[in-house]
């Protein structure tokens, strides 16, 4: 029993560095990086829209700040510092185009249903911090 269990675990060893070969690494994001984040097309048969035809990406966006390992906070670059979602790395792409001319997004990014507690930032904090900014108190250094 000891015997197939040695061999088992070879085998194991030989297909996970096999797989590992064709990997690609995790990239690795920073704050105020621009994104782009993959979508869900649906089918809106009554409006003529059909999912082949509709965008994959949509953005650009900033990331914020780093939310686990491997999640991102995501804001509009006009408001960063009302959190739109937590998304996880394979859903974002890197934004390669111009950071002068930002074109806005398609389909914006909206929350559905209640906010979870102690998401990204509260409306109250978002809306006190942008109150802040625009008088002059935070920002200039």
């Amino acid at each position: 029993m000891e015997r197939t269990r040695e061999v088992h675990e070879i085998e194991e060893e030989k297909r996970k560095e096999l797989v590992d070969q064709h990997r690609r690494t995790r990239p690795e994001y920073n704050e105020s990086d621009m994104v782009m984040v993959a979508l869900h097309p649906l089918r809106y048969a009554s409006k003529g829209i059909r999912a082949k035809f509709a965008p994959l990406r949509d953005g650009p966006y900033m990331i914020i700040k780093q939310h686990g390992p491997s999640s991102y906070a995501v804001a509009d670059p006009s408001n960063p510092v009302l959190c739109l979602g937590i998304y996880h790395a394979s859903a974002l792409t890197p934004y390669t185009g111009l950071s002068e001319e930002l074109p806005t997004p398609v389909q914006p990014l909206r929350k559905r249903g209640r906010p979870r507690k102690g998401s990204c930032l509260r409306s109250w904090e978002a809306q006190e911090a942008l109150d802040l900014t625009s008088v002059g108190h935070l920002g200039n250094k």
